[in-house]
């Protein structure tokens, strides 16, 4: 990978001391430590749609249980909203019925 490869992938963002941004040719996310809450959890942001999901460290383990093949669904654009809206989402919904 080039250097300037190497600067798309992954990068520290200025405006959120502490995260990172990921980003591919198909997503562009930024990860952070978030504190405020009971404990901690990490917060991701769709940088496309401005989409937010806080992961607990129990959930973040249970992703380490699953299969690639097992994140299909979660890729499905028809049951996901993979558009650039804003969608309305709410802690606790059930996206997958």
């Amino acid at each position: 990978m080039t250097e300037k490869e190497d600067e798309l992938v992954t990068h520290v963002d200025q405006d959120l001391p502490g995260a990172m941004v990921l980003t591919s040719e198909f997503a562009s996310v930024r990860v952070s430590a978030d504190t405020e809450a009971n404990g901690p959890r990490l917060r991701i942001e769709n940088r496309q749609n401005g989409m937010v999901i806080h992961l607990d460290p129990l959930e973040l383990a249970s992703l380490t249980w699953l299969r690639h093949m097992d994140l299909g669904p979660f890729l499905d654009p028809s049951r996901t909203g993979w558009s650039s809206e804003v969608q309305d989402h709410h802690e606790g919904d059930e996206p997958w019925r």
